[in-house]
């Protein structure tokens, strides 16, 4: 059963808890990793990404007939995957090479928490909304 049934946002918002999801994991292991030596600190960026597809510019890809998947609905979201990388930090730790500031991580797996149960509940005031609808009859 695909969420476009249930209108384009069930779509967008189900992505958007799925790459949350791989944030806090690549958040907790820097997290982990923190007293690694030589350990570099990934990031997951998916924003700019999801951004495209929910504006319907699907990197850079046309279609030629309206009956080409992934052209409409929750589609255009499946291709968005984030992008994970390990930039240079700026310092160099505390000697050992490993720039991961436990602080820091705690406070983007805060907000990346927050930013998931915003989500999450705008995912279940949707629902809510079709479940009042389908009761009332109308």
């Amino acid at each position: 059963m695909s969420a476009d049934i249930f209108g384009g946002n069930a779509g967008f918002l189900h992505k958007v808890l799925d790459l949350r999801g791989e944030k806090h994991q690549v958040i907790a292991s820097n997290i982990a990793n923190a007293d690694t030596p030589g350990y570099s600190p990934a990031r997951m960026s998916f924003q700019e990404e999801l951004k495209q597809a929910a504006e319907g510019n699907h990197m850079g890809m046309s279609t030629t007939d309206p009956a080409h998947m992934g052209t409409h609905g929750n589609g255009r979201f499946d291709a968005v995957t984030g992008s994970i990388s390990r930039p240079l930090e700026n310092s160099e730790g505390i000697g050992d090479g490993n720039p991961v500031s436990v602080d820091q991580e705690m406070v983007r797996i805060s907000e990346n928490q927050i930013r998931y149960e915003a989500a999450a509940q705008m995912l279940s005031r949707h629902f809510d909304k079709i479940k009042f609808v389908i009761r009332s009859g109308k």
